[in-house]
């Protein structure tokens, strides 16, 4: 089991069952950044912070909501980013995982629930 959680800072946070912390996330990854020490190779770049996370019920995948209403896929095993995907042009206040399907839901400020296939 895994757990994921965010502060709105610009990182998510994995966590074991122990509640030790497994891998810490950038809310936007990109090449040039350094997953393992969660900065950026020369220029550092203002971030929006997140507003929710959700992990894949295998713990395969963790998915990221910025504030600016982009949900981040990234691969636990690689730390890659595999998808962006622009879910509202506003705050996506609400992320949450199908148990059994591959199937994601927001809620955006704006009222907007949308479904999605990662």
């Amino acid at each position: 089991e895994v757990y994921a959680t965010a502060d709105r800072s610009t990182h998510a946070y994995l966590l074991g069952p122990n509640i030790e912390v497994l891998f810490r996330f950038p809310a936007n990854p990109s090449p040039g950044v350094d997953l393992e020490a969660g900065s950026s190779k020369g220029k550092k770049r203002q971030e929006p912070g997140i507003s929710c996370v959700a992990v894949s019920p295998k713990a395969n995948f963790i998915y990221i909501c910025t504030e600016d209403g982009y949900i981040n896929c990234l691969d636990f095993r690689t730390r890659e980013l595999k998808r962006r995907i622009q879910a509202s042009e506003r705050e996506v206040i609400g992320l949450v995982h199908h148990p059994h399907r591959n199937l994601l839901a927001t809620f955006s400020d704006d009222g907007t629930l949308i479904l999605w296939k990662p």
